[in-house]
């Protein structure tokens, strides 16, 4: 745990022994304790100088993934953030995020394939179902399959032209980055009052990182459970990128 693995497992104990739920509740206890151990701010930035001098100014740049990734890290300390929210098409993303080890847990919100055009992604071949079982052995991961739209509405979404899309993605987006929350507040990783970082691309040339403040949704029905208090970064337009 404290060299940085993602997982950990037993086998024999598990499989044949007389105590497994016991073991595994003991094996449980100790990654936990564990991490109690580790210095997620120092770790990040330690991650993020070794990976600058290795690439960084005087060599070749970051990754836009990349670049995005550390610096939601770095906003989610700085803010204090309850967790991190991603969305993915194949988790490239969220992985990335994970890399830099922040002290949050990361939800993402995996993106069915059939809500993907809607949302400005590119089409893969993995379901959102694979993707999201892939995803749970990376340390810090909460997968979750969401949706922008009604499932009844995504074929009619599908068939737009490119510039009926583009208008429809950034809403489609936000509604998938909401409904990721709404599953981070129903397993109580967040409350009112607390704040999450998001990171969701709305277009295929750009991506946004945004701080979200949880509203308590009994006084504000319409907020939906979220409510947006700060502006969006958004980097400036480039070669073509996704984020995954």
């Amino acid at each position: 745990v404290l060299d940085g693995t993602d997982c950990v497992m037993l086998s024999g104990e598990t499989a044949a022994g007389a105590y497994p739920r016991e073991a595994v509740e003991i094996m449980a206890g100790i990654c936990e304790e564990a991490e109690q151990c580790v210095d997620n701010w120092a770790l990040s930035q330690a991650l993020l100088n070794s990976t600058m001098s290795e690439y960084g100014i005087q060599g070749a740049p970051l990754s836009t993934i990349e670049a995005l990734a550390s610096s939601t890290v770095m906003t989610a300390a700085k803010v204090k953030a309850a967790c991190i929210v991603v969305l993915a098409a194949n988790g490239d993303a969220a992985r990335m995020i994970a890399k830099y080890r922040p002290a949050v847990p990361i939800v993402v919100g995996v993106v069915p394939r059939r809500a993907r055009q809607a949302i400005g992604f590119n089409e893969r071949e993995l379901r959102g179902q694979q993707v999201a079982r892939q995803l749970m052995v990376t340390r810090g991961l909460i997968p979750v399959v969401v949706s922008g739209e009604p499932i009844k509405e995504l074929d009619a979404l599908n068939s737009m032209d490119d510039q009926a899309m583009e208008s429809r993605a950034p809403t489609a987006a936000k509604r998938c980055v909401m409904a990721a929350v709404r599953h981070a507040r129903q397993q109580m990783l967040c409350r009112p009052g607390d704040k999450v970082v998001a990171m969701y691309n709305v277009e295929k040339r750009c991506a946004v990182v945004r701080v979200i403040e949880i509203v308590d949704e009994k006084k504000d029905e319409d907020a939906c459970g979220v409510e947006c208090q700060l502006e969006d970064f958004i980097p400036p337009p480039g070669d073509d990128i996704e984020v995954a």
